[in-house]
């Protein structure tokens, strides 16, 4: 079936019906199999990837294979209202010494490891917030922040069991 919607998808992008073409919430086996089809890969591999939960084996195989990985879920479970990560105290006590706002942080962290972000608002301020993200956060804070990655707390649909 995945071969099968592959296929269709290639031949789109070959006829320039489309312009570029991404999954979403695959894993490395995934893409493998992808590319055991001979065929044009993925540009984007859409997925979770927040500070509690992120994959740089995922980053790496991305990377080394030309597909551009996109953040969903950037501040964790905030859609649902869970606020456990934008007000986890090691991300409140960052962006105090930046003066910058939580949501800018977790934002910042994903692109400073080379990870697209699509955040979400429906606020403008908060809009005009996510897109002022001029400075640049310490390799210390980098790493406090990658610290928060044993929690692996994942907010999303879990796709590994998806053969």
């Amino acid at each position: 079936m995945r071969a099968d919607t592959w296929l269709a998808i290639n031949k789109l992008y070959e006829q320039s019906k489309i312009k570029a073409i991404g999954v979403s919430n695959f894993n490395i086996m995934h893409l493998m199999q992808l590319s055991e089809l001979k065929l044009i890969g993925p540009m984007v591999n859409q997925i979770e990837w927040h500070p509690y939960y992120y994959n740089d084996e995922m980053l790496q195989y991305c990377t080394e294979n030309n597909i551009r990985l996109q953040a969903h879920s950037s501040f964790g479970g905030l859609s649902q209202n869970d606020t456990t990560l934008i007000k986890d105290p090691v991300v409140y006590n960052i962006a105090r010494r930046y003066k910058a706002g939580e949501a800018q942080i977790l934002l910042l962290w994903a692109l400073q490891k080379g990870v697209a972000v699509i955040p979400k608002s429906n606020n403008p301020e908060h809009l005009r917030d996510n897109m002022q993200l001029n400075f640049r956060i310490s390799e210390d804070d980098m790493m406090l922040l990658d610290d928060l990655g044993s929690k692996n707390r994942k907010y999303a649909w879990d796709p590994t069991a998806v053969a």
